[in-house]
């Protein structure tokens, strides 16, 4: 079960990929999201000064979710994907197949995070007051204004999507199993 070099480059190459679709299409949901909900939040902020942090807070937290919820859905339904973690580990149990996970997927995943977000966070941290660039990688951004560092969010962003997607790995494979077993 030992991965070779080139193999964790596929694996990094291909989770680099699958988080700049994913950080598009968060972007997207969450423009919808807050077109329908500008109205009221702005009214929200408007009339209590003192919301309007709790009020980015939310808008903050809500993107980080959009973009932790399209992962998982992109995951779960990229055939290739699922069915990379679905055959890993064949008579492995739940915790044997995280561990096997922990130990041949952290590293490209932790890579692929911390390649994708550093962008982001040296921008932030160069010119604080940058006000367009954070549109291209919003999640990230806003997980900026959730932690309130760019280097504690740096920190967070890796460990976080790290963390979630090794425990996506062993979660399809029971959902795949239990799902096969009651069509049968």
């Amino acid at each position: 079960m030992k991965k070779s070099i080139r193999d964790r480059a596929g694996d990094m190459l291909a989770e680099l990929i699958v988080m700049l679709l994913v950080n598009i299409g968060a972007i997207l949901i969450f423009f919808v999201i807050m077109l329908l909900l500008n109205p009221f939040i702005g009214e929200i902020s408007a009339r209590n000064r003192e919301s309007a942090r709790s009020v980015e807070l939310f808008r903050s937290a809500l993107c980080v979710g959009i973009f932790y919820i399209l992962r998982g859905l992109l995951g779960y339904h990229n055939h290739v994907e699922r069915n990379r973690y679905v055959t890993s580990g064949q008579s492995a149990g739940y915790f044997r197949l995280f561990l096997s996970h922990l130990i041949y997927r952290s590293l490209s995943d932790a890579l692929a995070a911390a390649i994708f977000c550093l962008p982001v966070h040296i921008a932030v941290s160069v010119y604080p007051d940058i006000e367009y660039l954070p549109t291209l990688f919003l999640p990230q951004y806003s997980m900026i204004s959730l932690a309130g560092s760019v280097a504690l969010s740096y920190i967070v962003n890796i460990l976080l999507y790290t963390l979630f997607v090794l425990s996506l790995s062993p979660l399809f494979r029971v959902i795949w199993y239990k799902k096969r077993l009651y069509r049968g």
